[in-house]
């Protein structure tokens, strides 16, 4: 090949030097698509309290052996218990002289159940705060209670003292009780005795429970 003229040469210089700047600059000035947000975690750890509704069965709660009574042996795999307590007929009090510190993301509490019928709401309240601060999770998941065939209209007006709560705490009220609810009761098929879940309830709470969980911000 023969010799370029010079004038053509550095022209061919200049645009081989040229050609990486261009898509250097065209790179930087690329802006990405805004990332549009899931409607799903992906994942959660959680440490539980509850009662004879979150115990169910299970033979060792505390060391995460979980019965198939418990809601908490139904939740999507995507939710880790790392740990927590529960206990049948415990109040709110017992739950917060039992509990312990976690690491885990969040706190989950269904309740209550068994103060409805002689503690005061405000200690209630007061008990719910102990755990909270006792637990030290960043963020705190508050269940409504679920139906009270027996008496329907005890559960119905803790559930609204506990929305009130909640708002004024900054604590995220999750109503994961659709499945199990027929209005102010129990579907039959998910209760043992208009109280306590059977199997099928458990599921059913489980995915509810679920499927709050993983909608949270």
């Amino acid at each position: 090949m023969g010799q370029l003229p010079s004038i053509g040469r550095r022209g061919l210089l200049a645009a081989l030097a040229a050609a990486p700047l261009a898509s250097l600059v065209s790179a930087c000035d690329a802006r990405p698509e805004p990332a549009t947000p899931g409607s799903q975690r992906e994942g959660a750890t959680i440490y539980v309290v509850g009662d004879s509704l979150t115990e169910g069965n299970s033979p060792d709660f505390a060391n995460k052996q979980f019965g198939e009574w418990s809601w908490v042996s139904h939740l999507d795999p995507r939710v880790t218990v790392v740990g927590g307590w529960a206990k049948g007929g415990a109040t709110t009090q017992d739950m917060a002289q039992a509990v312990v510190a976690s690491d885990a993301e969040m706190l989950v509490m269904l309740a209550g159940t068994n103060d409805t019928a002689s503690v005061d709401f405000e200690q209630t309240s007061s008990n719910l705060q102990t755990i909270v601060d006792k637990v030290g999770a960043s963020l705190v998941v508050v269940s409504t209670l679920p139906p009270r065939d027996d008496q329907p209209q005890r559960n119905v007006d803790f559930n609204a003292k506990l929305a009130e709560l909640t708002k004024a705490k900054g604590w995220m009220l999750v109503d994961p009780m659709g499945g199990v609810r027929n209005g102010d009761r129990f579907r039959p098929e998910m209760t043992s005795d208009g109280i306590h879940l059977t199997p099928a309830g458990a599921a059913e709470l489980g995915r509810g429970f679920s499927e709050a969980i993983l909608a949270l911000p």
